[in-house]
């Protein structure tokens, strides 16, 4: 028993002065004494504005704190400013775009200064997103003329305020202020005031940023006299016209147009100065005697009224219109002339092509006859019909003329049936179709404008296309793509005639 406590005295003995070592230790690194930081600030929050930071935070109760450092960086600059100590924010001004990193430090009066944890913040200015991308409220405008026409985007919320700023003909700077009844009730205005087009037109507008409590007054958004053309004007164009490239010249020496197809809308019309005559639909070659012709569209009709009455008034257009396209059932206004419900189709001379060599991608399954060589009979009550497949196939058709021939065209042929009802004839219709040509079968040229053409899909309808030049060529390729039928894929074609 007395051994055991001695043991127990010896151990104590032991720890005590293993811990007297340990301290001697700490005392050795620590210099002096224990460090001591000073008190950090808390609740550190950044408010962009215009082009500045409001910084705030809460101050520690430190009594060793003489005086706050605010520290912002960008980009490897480093700045500061000096505040007294009992200082919670600063605004930092005259900002440039960046994300900055500010911390705020607790300094003593031997410059000691706190630990800080850096917090990030971005300025508004012209460069940030937000302001780059505040509507201009007018989305588009035209210039025919002195009259100027308009295009509005929606009116937003956060818009204050907006000016159109022009100059009269006569030289006299003039305002117009819209709002958002004005905006929001037009959509898009012949504006009532003649303007000087050669001088500048411009938009003023104040409004507000989410996140930015200041009122800004953007820069102005200056017109330019660049002319803006919708996606589907420029294909039409290029493929109607052959022009790869609108240029100022060729737009305003056109005193006619002529519309076929479905578009979005006529608003690209407003770019042709000296537009006298439109004609719709003159070539679609249909039956219109069946009543159940498929006719072209618009997609925004009201934005197309509105450009065909402004065109009427500045130019006094008139409109030669075809069959029942574009506006089926509307009262047309007496600029519209009705040009009757058929056209004649252009006079051209076919090659017989009963003899000629025949090819398809895509193979008829055994049992199973397409009739590949209908498609160039010449009538549109024999077909081409693959059988209807899960999956959508392309198909590529070459034809061996057997010689070179002068071609300058080709006629695609819809299928033509009596029975109006028959929604598989006409879902199985193709719209477009990609045409090719060759001399050796090794190197094949586009035909057309385009590389994929659009083709009229009525019952019996016929479509005429107009090679880019004459060609002198041997080989023809034709690619047509499946249609959607229920759950299979499909397509029929009642020929492709060359002339």
């Amino acid at each position: 028993m007395k051994f055991k406590n001695y043991l127990f005295i010896l151990f104590a003995v032991c720890l005590a002065i293993g811990c007297e070592d340990l301290e001697d230790t700490y005392s050795d690194y620590a210099g002096d004494g224990a460090i001591r930081y000073l008190g950090s600030a808390e609740n550190l929050s950044i408010h962009p504005g215009w082009k500045r930071l409001l910084v705030k935070w809460t101050n520690s109760v430190d009594p060793a704190i003489d005086h706050i450092k605010l520290q912002w960086n960008l980009n490897g600059v480093t700045k500061d400013t000096i505040l007294a100590r009992d200082v919670t924010e600063c605004n930092l001004k005259n900002l440039k775009d960046g994300n900055y990193e500010i911390s705020i430090f607790g300094v003593d009066k031997n410059g000691a200064t706190s630990l800080a944890q850096p917090l990030y913040g971005r300025p508004y200015t012209e460069e940030h997103e937000a302001i780059r991308s505040f509507t201009q409220v007018v989305a588009k405008h035209v210039c025919i003329g002195d009259r100027l026409i308009l295009f509005f985007s929606d009116w937003q919320s956060n818009v204050d305020s907006v000016s159109l700023n022009y100059y009269t003909p006569e030289g006299k700077l003039a305002h117009f202020e819209l709002d958002s009844v004005f905006v929001t009730k037009n959509k898009y205005c012949l504006f009532e005031y003649p303007v000087d087009p050669s001088k500048e037109i411009s938009i003023y507008r104040r409004g507000r940023v989410e996140g930015c409590e200041e009122l800004i007054v953007f820069a102005p958004y200056i017109f330019t006299n660049e002319k803006l053309y919708t996606t589907d004007f420029k294909q039409w164009v290029k493929e109607k016209y052959g022009r790869t490239e609108i240029t100022e010249e060729w737009i305003n020496s056109l005193e006619d147009f002529e519309y076929d197809y479905d578009v979005n809308s006529f608003e690209d019309l407003l770019n042709i100065p000296n537009l006298k005559t439109l004609t719709l639909g003159k070539n679609r070659y249909m039956d219109v005697s069946r009543g159940d012709s498929i006719y072209s569209t618009l997609i925004d009709k009201e934005r197309s009224v509105f450009t065909l009455n402004t065109l009427s008034l500045l130019n006094g257009l008139s409109v030669d219109r075809y069959s029942k396209h574009y506006f089926t059932d509307d009262v047309l206004p007496d600029y519209v002339k009705e040009k009757g419900n058929t056209n004649t189709p252009p006079a051209v001379s076919f090659f017989v092509g009963k003899q000629w060599v025949y090819e398809c991608s895509e193979e008829d399954a055994p049992g199973y006859n397409s009739r590949l060589m209908f498609l160039f009979d010449g009538s549109s009550r024999t077909n081409w019909v693959p059988e209807k497949k899960s999956q959508a196939r392309t198909y590529v058709i070459e034809v061996d003329m057997l010689e070179q021939k002068t071609v300058t065209g080709v006629r695609v042929l819809q299928s033509s049936f009596s029975n109006s009802n028959n929604g598989e004839y006409y879902a199985l219709m193709p719209d477009v179709i990609k045409i090719e040509c060759s001399v050796d079968r090794l190197s094949w040229q586009a035909a057309t404008h385009v590389k994929v053409n659009t083709i009229g899909n009525s019952n019996g309808e016929s479509t005429y296309l107009d090679f880019k030049e004459k060609s002198n060529v041997r080989y023809l390729r034709f690619t047509i793509y499946d249609q959607p039928f229920g759950s299979n894929f499909g397509v029929r074609l009642a020929g492709i005639d060359v002339y």
